[in-house]
């Protein structure tokens, strides 16, 4: 019983945890350059990375004289995001921009997948009564 018991746990703890970070991704907009992208879209945080490798999350980016300007993304007292301190950098060195995008398809598969894990743990818990009550 407490075998069964674990397993669903363990299960539901799964579930749990893909869901949190299914439903959204980082994509890279198509058919616009970085600087017409934030002038048009105006988003709310973005993650660049540089010619150097370099790959920084900014929350409300800007330009500015051809400098992409932001505040880096830093985690803060019990693991909360906020805003940190502020960052420019030449739009010439950003190599990629990706924002933060609803995944419809993700949320989908995420939604079937997690029915049929608790539908699975449902089918264990039914046989695990139906075992006991055999004795």
């Amino acid at each position: 019983m407490r075998t069964f018991r674990r397993i669903r746990r363990s299960i539901a703890g799964l579930v749990l945890v893909l869901y949190l970070p299914g439903c959204y991704h980082y994509v890279t907009p198509k058919e616009m350059t970085p600087e017409a992208y934030i002038a048009a879209e105006q988003p709310d945080h973005i993650r660049v990375t540089l010619t150097d490798g370099t790959r920084q999350t900014l929350l409300q980016p800007s330009m500015s004289r051809g400098s992409l300007q932001g505040h880096v993304l830093v985690r803060g007292s019990n693991n909360f995001m906020r805003a940190g301190p502020p960052w420019a950098v030449l739009i010439t060195s950003v190599q990629r921009l990706e924002v933060h995008k609803f995944d419809t398809w993700a949320t989908v598969g995420l939604v079937f997948g997690g029915l049929a894990l608790v539908g699975a743990a449902v089918g264990l818990g039914v046989f695990d009564a139906q075992f006991e009550s055999s004795f």
